[in-house]
């Protein structure tokens, strides 16, 4: 008799019940409410902060273009040097800035020159709308202690908008000396 009794013992250890089985099977219908409503909240947030990341990464990329464009032009300037600087025509002419027409603050454009924006069949480097214009001063004006005539200073600035998309703008200055003065 104790050998039926102990192989009914291993019988039930080793086969678990049909009953515990059925009742582990699936997901509840409050699990899958739950997880589709944690989703849906998951793909909301993303959906918010994407537009954002967008328009920094446009704002960050339009700020580096326009760095390039400005010390570009600083530079095209600095070769050029202060007998030429002073010169509008002469800038026309090296390409520098667009016409001897200044504006009403006194800067020149160069939009056009350095193909700021689109036009035509030529791709450029912001949205229509955007500016380039460079600024050129006798120190003097800002410092009477130098003499008249003998430094100019040389602001460039490069705006850009996009739409709404990113707007913004990026201002280098120097001063450019004529040759042999201090």
């Amino acid at each position: 008799m104790k050998l039926r009794y102990s192989k009914r013992r291993r019988a039930s250890a080793v086969r678990p019940s049909l009953r515990h089985k059925k009742a582990q099977r699936g997901f509840t219908i409050a699990e899958i409410a739950l997880s589709l409503i944690v989703f849906a909240m998951m793909a909301m947030m993303f959906g918010a902060v994407f537009p954002m990341a967008v328009r920094g990464a446009q704002y960050g990329s339009n700020y580096a273009q326009a760095t390039l464009v400005a010390q570009h032009k600083m530079d095209q300037l600095r070769s050029a040097g202060y007998n030429k600087v002073v010169l509008p025509n002469t800038l026309v002419s090296l390409n520098i800035i667009d016409s001897t027409i200044a504006n009403g603050d006194g800067s020149f454009n160069f939009a056009a020159a350095d193909n700021l924006t689109s036009t035509g069949a030529v791709q450029g480097y912001f949205p229509v709308g955007s500016t380039g214009t460079v600024a050129i001063t006798d120190y003097h004006a800002t410092d009477a202690n130098v003499p008249a005539g003998k430094i100019a200073l040389i602001k460039v600035k490069v705006a850009w908008s996009g739409g709404g998309v990113s707007t913004g703008s990026y201002s280098l200055s120097t001063m450019i000396a004529q040759a042999g003065q201090p």
